[in-house]
């Protein structure tokens, strides 16, 4: 059994891994006077113009990845049927959807998340 929950912790943490290297890589195509990013022990920053943090952090021991913005938090876990992260507040609140919104509404542009 010891196993299976390591797989599961590893694939989990691959996930993890690899979201925040898609998002780095999508939010450093837009324009840096904009929304600038950075990438830091996991967890990715982006600084929208005018100051406003977007922060996308994943949370190793509950297996979840965090959203903060503002005065907003959400929590994230992966849906593995759907392929997708969503909230844990069972709103059909999709991860990449949300970012996309945030940056749109924040920097006037959108993300190819």
């Amino acid at each position: 059994m010891g196993g299976r929950v390591d797989a599961a912790r590893e694939a989990a943490h691959d996930q993890d891994a690899a979201s925040g290297e898609t998002w780095l890589a999508a939010m450093e195509e837009l324009d840096p006077d904009l929304a600038e990013s950075n990438l830091s022990q996991g967890a990715l920053t982006v600084t929208m113009r005018g100051g406003q943090r977007l922060i996308l952090s994943p949370q190793p021991s509950p297996r979840q990845l965090w959203v903060a913005f503002r005065d907003r938090a959400w929590h994230f876990d992966w849906n593995q049927a759907g392929g997708q992260w969503l909230d844990d507040r069972g709103q059909g609140i999709e991860v990449l959807a949300l970012v996309a919104q945030i940056t749109l509404e924040s920097a006037g542009v959108k993300p190819d998340l």
